[in-house]
């Protein structure tokens, strides 16, 4: 996987918008899905799986997808789970975001 750190700062303000300055869902998962497709163009088209996020050390790796899904089910207990992710990622500074 390649490090996308020149994507970071970008995306941890989506996450920021999210979290703080009431974005909804779909314009975070929209957002990101614009950054994934702009990382793919610039990659001749081969990136495999996309971009993948891991919020903080330990965090699994996790897609657009399944953030997206995630964020779709309030009531689900991985929902809580993704938010802290992002207060942890954007708060701590500790997101990393890779292309697969």
């Amino acid at each position: 996987m390649e490090s996308t750190n020149h994507r970071r700062l970008q995306i941890m303000e989506l996450f920021y918008n999210y979290l703080y300055e009431g974005a909804d869902a779909e314009t975070l998962v929209s957002e990101l899905k614009k950054i994934e497709a702009l990382a793919q163009q610039r990659a001749g088209g081969f990136i495999g799986k996309g971009i993948w996020f891991r919020f903080f050390k330990g965090d699994t790796l996790a897609t657009i997808g399944d953030i997206e899904k995630d964020l779709a089910n309030p009531f689900h207990p991985r929902y809580a789970q993704l938010q802290e992710g992002m207060k942890r990622a954007v708060l701590k500074d500790e997101l990393q975001v890779y292309c697969a």
